[in-house]
């Protein structure tokens, strides 16, 4: 299949890929809510306007949100879950 279109956090034992459409900004992080609080940059790729990053290890139902030029905080918007109902709770992988 086409990485352009797996968005969002695809699990797997091995490592999980977070993929999210954004051609027009200028940075984007991945943050870890859950189990180790962390942020982890992503990569641009210019040819389709995703950002990419694969974490190795993390388990099944991690939560996750998307931090768009290192100040907006946003919901990951093709995620399967939330852990709430608006932009203020979490996305989960």
């Amino acid at each position: 299949m086409n990485d352009t279109l797996e968005l969002g956090a695809w699990y797997s034992p091995e490592a999980t890929r977070f993929t999210v459409w954004a051609p027009l900004r200028t940075s984007m992080h991945l943050r870890l809510h859950q189990p180790q609080a962390r942020q982890i940059a992503m990569e641009f790729a210019p040819e389709d306007g995703c950002w990419r990053v694969e974490v190795p290890g993390l388990p099944p139902q991690a939560r996750y949100s998307y931090v768009l030029d290192q100040t907006l905080e946003r919901p990951d918007p093709a995620s399967f879950a939330q852990s709430g109902r608006d932009l203020r709770f979490h996305s989960i992988q």
